[in-house]
């Protein structure tokens, strides 16, 4: 599956004729996460399936690159999966989870919009 074939029939966020500028951003972040959620979701992950979703978040990315909708933010920019480890309060074994890496300046723009529309700025 890419961003072009969602399994369910809300449009993705790249699709939307407003995504274009800072808009871009935010749904960007949208389609992200759904990317990620409709690959990893209730799936036992391992480096076979973290690879799947990988290409599909390459994918997403490059789909807003074609865009052009906010070329500063997206060409030359990365997202990487990786599996990760999480201390466990109560002293058990760590617990893996999906950590995104992406890259500084669009990690920094994310952060930006999100404050912004946390502020009621956006």
């Amino acid at each position: 599956m890419t961003a072009d074939t969602p399994e369910n029939n809300a449009p993705w966020g790249h699709q939307h004729p407003n995504c274009k500028g800072e808009a871009a951003i935010a749904f960007f972040t949208a389609d992200l996460a759904r990317t990620v959620e409709e690959h990893l979701t209730n799936r036992e992950i391992d480096a076979s399936v973290l690879a799947e979703a990988q290409r599909a978040v390459d994918a997403l990315l490059r789909v807003y690159v074609a865009l052009r909708a906010a070329p500063h933010a997206f060409e030359d920019q990365t997202v990487r999966l990786s599996i990760a480890m999480q201390p466990r309060a109560d002293g058990g074994p760590p617990m893996p989870y999906v950590a995104l890496e992406t890259s500084r300046l669009l990690e920094d723009m994310i952060i930006d919009m999100q404050e912004r529309e946390h502020t009621g700025l956006a």
